[in-house]
């Protein structure tokens, strides 16, 4: 996966990779707070196996349905005043396992244990 970036009005698409011969985007509405962009699991962004997300009190939280001893990654957008402040990670029914960041943009991966569900949360300071 990788962040082409923010527009307003027409989407500027980049050349087509011709080893796949198709694009795909999951488009989001750009929040004032950080938001998952997208995981990982499925070609819908999260769209199949994420129950439960939500913003409150300066905490990013979800559950997610996953495939038992798998890698699931999620796909973070932090604006640039939560970027540099720093945060807390906490996941439930998996081991964080490696956390990436390009500008605004943080992979999380999460070693999956023997659970169907992954109940994870970003608490920014």
């Amino acid at each position: 996966m990788s962040f082409v970036g923010q527009f307003k009005g027409q989407l500027p698409l980049p050349k087509i990779d011709a080893k796949y011969g198709c694009q795909l985007f999951c488009l989001r509405e750009k929040q004032d707070h950080p938001q998952l962009l997208a995981t990982n699991r499925h070609i819908s962004c999260a769209g199949l196996e994420l129950e439960t997300l939500e913003w409150r009190d300066r905490a990013l939280s979800g559950t997610s349905r996953v495939v038992p001893n798998d890698l699931y990654t999620l796909y973070i957008h932090e604006p640039q005043e939560f970027a540099h402040r720093g945060y807390e990670l906490s996941v439930a029914g998996g081991d964080a396992k490696t956390v990436r960041r390009e500008g605004n943009i943080i992979e999380i991966d999460v070693q999956c244990r023997d659970e169907n569900t992954l109940h994870w949360k970003i608490r920014y300071n």
